[in-house]
């Protein structure tokens, strides 16, 4: 199979760094590109509305995505990781903005958390939503143990 990117999606948590560690491991053995994807939303108590009766993200938190995401790169891969890395932090949910980037000769990487016996049984809702949308592989990690 071909892989040409590797997505994989970030949130700070143990189980997404864990995640962004494989997933550059995956990239690196194919060649590809690893696509590193931090998901956000305007908290609805936040929304503003605007003259044209839109509403509208906040720059300052796409900025602080942005930034957020470049640091847990840094800390988990380095600051001269041996793969190319791009970056995104789209206004979506996580699951979205994962099947946003569904495309041939892709492979989605997903970290979980499983914190209680029920937990580790089930998909959290963005596993599940991005595995049911799958037009391409996609691998869900469990959260390493402590």
């Amino acid at each position: 199979m071909k892989i040409s990117r590797v997505v994989v999606g970030v949130d700070g948590s143990r189980a997404s760094r864990r995640a962004l560690r494989w997933a550059a491991d995956e990239a690196k053995r194919y060649d590809a590109t690893l696509v590193a994807v931090m998901a956000w939303h305007y908290p609805a108590a936040a929304y503003v509305p605007m003259a044209t009766g839109g509403l509208t993200p906040s720059d300052a938190m796409q900025a602080a995505t942005e930034l957020a995401l470049a640091h847990v790169i840094v800390e988990e891969l380095g600051s001269h990781p041996e793969v190319r890395i791009e970056q995104i932090a789209p206004w979506s949910s996580a699951s979205q903005a994962l099947i946003d980037q569904m495309e041939p000769e892709t492979l989605v990487v997903i970290g979980r958390r499983g914190r209680s016996m029920m937990r580790e049984i089930l998909l959290g809702s963005t596993s599940r939503s991005t595995l049911h949308h799958a037009t391409c592989p996609v691998a869900v990690l469990q959260a390493a143990e402590r």
